[in-house]
Protein backbone atom coordinates (compact mmCIF):
# COMPACT_ATOMS: atom_id res chain seq x y z
CA UNK A 1 0.00 0.00 0.00
CA UNK A 2 2.67 2.32 0.65
CA UNK A 3 4.19 2.12 -2.72
CA UNK A 4 0.79 3.64 -4.18
CA UNK A 5 1.08 6.42 -2.08
CA UNK A 6 4.84 6.87 -2.96
CA UNK A 7 3.37 6.99 -6.55
CA UNK A 8 0.55 9.23 -5.59
CA UNK A 9 2.47 11.44 -4.02
CA UNK A 10 5.73 11.51 -6.23
CA UNK A 11 7.89 14.47 -7.26
CA UNK A 12 8.41 13.42 -10.64
CA UNK A 13 5.98 11.42 -13.16
CA UNK A 14 8.77 8.84 -13.82
CA UNK A 15 7.74 7.14 -10.45
CA UNK A 16 3.76 7.19 -11.40
CA UNK A 17 4.60 5.37 -14.59
CA UNK A 18 6.81 2.87 -12.66
CA UNK A 19 4.10 2.24 -10.66
CA UNK A 20 1.27 1.50 -13.16
CA UNK A 21 3.71 -0.76 -15.13
CA UNK A 22 4.75 -2.12 -12.13
CA UNK A 23 0.74 -2.93 -10.90
CA UNK A 24 -0.54 -2.83 -14.74
CA UNK A 25 -2.97 -0.19 -13.83
CA UNK A 26 -4.57 1.83 -16.93
CA UNK A 27 -6.25 5.07 -15.15
CA UNK A 28 -5.70 6.53 -12.09
CA UNK A 29 -8.22 8.79 -10.48
CA UNK A 30 -6.65 11.63 -8.69
CA UNK A 31 -8.30 13.90 -6.03
CA UNK A 32 -6.67 17.74 -6.64
CA UNK A 33 -7.92 18.20 -3.18
CA UNK A 34 -5.03 15.38 -1.48
CA UNK A 35 -2.65 17.79 -2.50
CA UNK A 36 -3.54 20.86 -0.83
CA UNK A 37 -1.32 21.76 2.62
CA UNK A 38 -4.88 21.56 5.01
CA UNK A 39 -5.07 18.10 3.54
CA UNK A 40 -1.31 16.72 3.88
CA UNK A 41 -0.95 18.68 7.13
CA UNK A 42 -4.29 17.05 8.44
CA UNK A 43 -2.37 13.54 8.32
CA UNK A 44 -5.59 11.47 7.26
CA UNK A 45 -4.75 9.43 3.98
CA UNK A 46 -6.33 6.47 4.99
CA UNK A 47 -5.27 4.97 8.77
CA UNK A 48 -3.34 4.03 11.31
CA UNK A 49 -0.26 2.79 10.95
CA UNK A 50 -0.33 3.94 6.98
CA UNK A 51 -1.06 7.54 7.91
CA UNK A 52 1.81 7.99 9.91
CA UNK A 53 3.83 6.31 7.08
CA UNK A 54 2.92 8.27 4.38
CA UNK A 55 2.97 11.66 6.62
CA UNK A 56 6.70 11.14 6.76
CA UNK A 57 6.83 10.05 2.93
CA UNK A 58 5.43 13.73 2.22
CA UNK A 59 6.76 15.31 4.85
CA UNK A 60 10.01 16.82 3.00
CA UNK A 61 7.74 17.10 -0.76
CA UNK A 62 6.48 20.44 -1.64
CA UNK A 63 5.85 19.59 -5.57
CA UNK A 64 3.87 16.58 -6.74
CA UNK A 65 3.54 15.31 -9.76
CA UNK A 66 0.05 14.60 -10.16
CA UNK A 67 -0.79 17.67 -9.04
CA UNK A 68 0.46 19.70 -11.81
CA UNK A 69 -1.02 17.52 -14.79
CA UNK A 70 -1.90 19.43 -17.84
CA UNK A 71 -5.64 19.62 -18.62
CA UNK A 72 -5.21 18.42 -21.99
CA UNK A 73 -3.81 15.03 -20.26
CA UNK A 74 -6.85 15.05 -18.47
CA UNK A 75 -9.46 12.42 -19.36
CA UNK A 76 -12.43 13.31 -17.38
CA UNK A 77 -12.74 15.74 -15.05
CA UNK A 78 -15.52 16.97 -12.38
CA UNK A 79 -15.18 19.36 -9.74
CA UNK A 80 -11.99 18.29 -7.88
CA UNK A 81 -11.67 14.96 -9.83
CA UNK A 82 -10.05 13.72 -12.60
CA UNK A 83 -8.96 10.66 -14.61
CA UNK A 84 -5.62 10.07 -16.28
CA UNK A 85 -4.54 7.80 -18.13
CA UNK A 86 -1.49 5.75 -17.08
CA UNK A 87 1.40 6.62 -19.51
CA UNK A 88 3.40 4.38 -21.34
CA UNK A 89 6.50 6.93 -20.51
CA UNK A 90 6.70 10.02 -18.50
CA UNK A 91 5.48 12.44 -21.18
CA UNK A 92 2.47 13.47 -19.63
CA UNK A 93 3.55 16.90 -18.46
Amino acid sequence: MLDFFDAYYATEMGSVVGFCQQHEIDYLVVNEKTFTDEYIQAGRFWFEPIDSEVAKLVANREEFALSNVADTDKLFQAEHLFVLACPASDSIQ
